[in-house]
């Protein structure tokens, strides 16, 4: 930090802070919400089940995009760093985006839940292909959030963070 800079007051802080922090609760607030539409379905107790089977397995294949806001907030520092930094993310993203579909619309998903998660009846897998098939776009959504996350919060404008979300 320069020595020169202004030293920050408790406004700006709350200011800065108040949607980095509530921004948590409204994403947890939205999951809930399709938790509650997803128990609504035909045959909920499955539904549910196997759905948080495959949100897991997604989470693990996902996990490198969790880290896009922290490595924009990091690395970024002017244009090209940021040019960088984003044809970095747009790849893994569209890799992980591959995997997801390849799982969701071929038979290696059949394969991967049957053989390595462990799920056994024909309904199982069928939902297991229904939620894939509804996650493998959820990097995308994932990878314009964090990216625009990151900008606001590099350039201390994380008000607009909250209608982001």
């Amino acid at each position: 930090m320069n020595k020169s800079e202004n030293p920050v007051s408790y406004k700006e802080l709350v200011k800065f802070f108040f949607p980095l922090a509530v921004a948590p609760f409204i994403i947890g607030a939205v999951h809930n919400i399709a938790n509650a539409a997803i128990a609504r379905l035909p045959a909920p107790e499955l539904s549910l089940a196997v759905f948080t089977v495959v949100k897991g397995l997604s989470n693990i294949i996902r996990a490198p995009i969790f880290m896009g806001k922290q490595a924009i907030i990091s690395l970024v520092t002017d244009k090209q760093s940021y040019n960088l930094v984003i044809k970095l993310l747009w790849f893994i993203g569209l890799v992980i985006i591959t995997l997801l579909f390849l799982l969701g619309y071929t038979p290696l998903g059949g394969w991967v839940l049957r053989n390595i998660i462990g799920l056994k009846e024909a309904q199982q897998i069928e939902y297991g292909y229904y939620s894939l098939k509804i996650i493998f776009l959820l990097p995308l959504v994932e990878l314009l959030r964090n990216n625009n996350q990151g900008l606001a919060i590099s350039l201390k404008k994380t008000k607009f963070i909250l209608p982001g979300i």
